[in-house]
């Protein structure tokens, strides 16, 4: 899967919010992976959150991320 192997990307190994590894979420709104714990606070913000696991993403997200990140 695509969303996979950009969490492999070193940048994208940990949550940008707080820096730890393994992030399993990505912010919509700003197109960077996160963790259980950031997606809670970027939700609470109103910012979109998606489970990498259990959410589909398309074509246009996935471009997105793939310019964004967590570089």
């Amino acid at each position: 899967m695509i969303i996979r192997d950009l969490l492999k990307q070193t940048d994208n190994r940990r949550c940008i919010n707080c820096n730890s590894l393994g992030p399993q979420y990505v912010c919509t709104t700003f197109w960077t992976f996160v963790c259980t714990n950031c997606s809670g606070v970027h939700r609470e913000f109103t910012h979109r959150v998606k489970s990498v696991s259990m959410a589909k993403f398309n074509e246009e997200e996935i471009t997105s991320l793939q310019a964004g990140g967590n570089e």
